[in-house]
């Protein structure tokens, strides 16, 4: 439903040529009534911007509950004339008053050129507010309103929350200009990780609770939710899984969020928690991976519904383990289990038809990679389990072609997994030697290269400093720099 604002203006505009005012008041009044009405209906404006329906929209808006409304459309049509217009003909409260609402609901991926109308509406009473909407800004932003502006109070403050910017970078980033940092080798799934940790730091910079009036609402909620994407996607998993956790106690707890806005950010630490639980469990237990699982959930989410799809996965990965003694005998039952279980919860999954009712020769193995490919990010301890199916359960009764085209795939896809967390759980000799021979020779190369130094630096009683000369063979080795950032960060074993 919309509403059509223009026909509502027009209808209460003015006075009729015989009509007293109390009856231009009263048709003011339903008209009023009558958005107001919509509006809590969650009807959508539908606006033709000129100054008569911002007037109307004020005498609406701005004493009642919807007064985020008004600011809302404000910003949304800051990049017309009329409304920076019309917002310098306000009041210096009502302009500070949007100003402090706009710090918090500030969409930072909007074009530089719709701030135009800061520059528009300032005067010194709202220095106060400028600097804590400034504070949000990078430098790039700075530079951009110093550019369009002839101010000189407004351009000494543009300069000096530069120079704050500035200052804060450098203490928060040990001097380091992190903008001219690059590093090719350093590749994996979601992206190169330089490029995925410089959004990292602006999202944390983003998330600072001074930046905001009141720091447990939906907005920061939700940027720190970016924040745990971010590390997860930089494979910093225990990190995503803290930031997971502190982010979720806060909305419990300090948030009170109600309606929409609780529901945005359940849903949002719902999904974060369903990727980053089970890959922390994967990598962090060898044994009992779906009880963890919901180990952590009960202490730490209890209100996050653990999804049992995922513990079947887990489930199926403890049960490989077991059959790795008789890799000649297919365990049918098991899979049959894994079939009946995962079909509950989620029966639309493309494994299910590759696996159910089928023995060991009839396994879809296509499919099986297909699915691979397709969760290599959205779900990677369930791409990494079906390939330790295929390795640990199917390739033991393929031919030597069909042995060799799914091993070069599957190694491809390990040292994938590897790039983006550099665990032994995703590259170790077992995995290494079952596959390397049906591989090609660059791929053999690097999977071995990738073991060399895994292997080197899964040592913890081998200090880093220790060996200069095998630091400086690494040195141009791919391989060498994820594992030793990966020893660093604590995540090689």
């Amino acid at each position: 439903m919309t509403i059509g604002l223009k026909d509502i203006v027009k209808s209460v505009a003015s006075i009729g040529p015989n009509e007293d005012i109390f009856a231009y008041w009263s048709r003011e009044l339903e008209g009023r009534k009558r958005v107001r009405s919509l509006i809590s209906k969650g009807a959508r404006l539908e606006l033709e911007i000129d100054r008569d329906v911002l007037d109307f929209l004020f005498r609406v808006l701005c004493l009642s509950q919807s007064q985020g409304l008004l600011y809302r459309v404000l910003w949304d049509y800051s990049d017309q004339m009329a409304v920076i217009r019309w917002l310098g003909d306000r009041s210096e409260g009502f302009r500070l008053r949007f100003l402090q609402q706009l710090a918090e609901l500030w969409p930072q991926k909007d074009g530089r050129g719709r701030r135009d109308f800061l520059i528009n509406i300032y005067t010194p009473a709202l220095t106060d507010a400028y600097r804590r909407l400034l504070a949000g800004f990078d430098s790039k932003d700075i530079d951009y309103l110093i550019s369009r502006t002839a101010n000189p109070e407004l351009r000494r403050l543009l300069r000096e929350e530069k120079e704050k910017i500035e200052i804060r970078a450098r203490e928060s980033r040990l001097g380091v200009a992190i903008h001219k940092v690059r590093a090719r080798g350093l590749d994996c799934i979601f992206g190169n990780k330089t490029e995925l940790a410089k959004s990292l730091l602006s999202s944390l910079e983003q998330a600072e609770a001074e930046l905001y009036e009141h720091p447990y609402r939906v907005d920061r909620l939700l940027k720190l939710c970016e924040c745990c994407v971010r590390l997860f996607e930089l494979g910093w998993i225990e990190d995503s899984l803290v930031l997971t956790v502190e982010t979720y106690s806060d909305f419990m707890e300090r948030g009170r969020l109600q309606g929409r806005e609780a529901v945005r950010v359940y849903r949002r630490l719902d999904r974060l928690a369903r990727a980053v639980i089970p890959v922390y469990c994967l990598l962090e237990f060898g044994e009992n991976l779906g009880r963890e699982v919901e180990k952590l959930y009960r202490s730490c989410l209890s209100q996050l519904v653990v999804e049992n799809a995922s513990l079947a996965y887990l489930e199926l990965y403890e049960r490989l383990q077991e059959a790795r003694s008789t890799p000649s005998v297919y365990p049918r039952s098991e899979v049959e289990r894994f079939c009946l279980r995962l079909a509950k919860t989620r029966p639309d999954d493309a494994i299910i038809k590759c696996l159910k009712g089928r023995e060991r020769e009839g396994v879809d193995i296509e499919g099986c990679m297909q699915a691979v490919g397709e969760r290599m990010k959205s779900r990677p301890h369930e791409a990494f389990v079906i390939m330790e199916f295929v390795r640990l359960v199917v390739m033991p009764g393929l031919d030597v072609r069909r042995k060799s085209k799914v091993g070069e795939s599957m190694l491809t896809r390990y040292l994938d997994l590897w790039g983006w967390v550099p665990n032994v759980r995703f590259m170790n000799r077992e995995i290494a030697e079952s596959l390397s021979a049906v591989a090609k020779g660059e791929t053999r190369r690097q999977v071995f290269d990738v073991l060399r130094w895994t292997e080197a630096f899964a040592n913890r009683d081998n200090q880093l400093h220790s060996n200069k000369k095998e630091l400086v063979r690494g040195k141009g080795s791919k391989a060498a720099l994820q594992a030793f950032l990966g020893r660093v960060l604590g995540v090689t074993d």
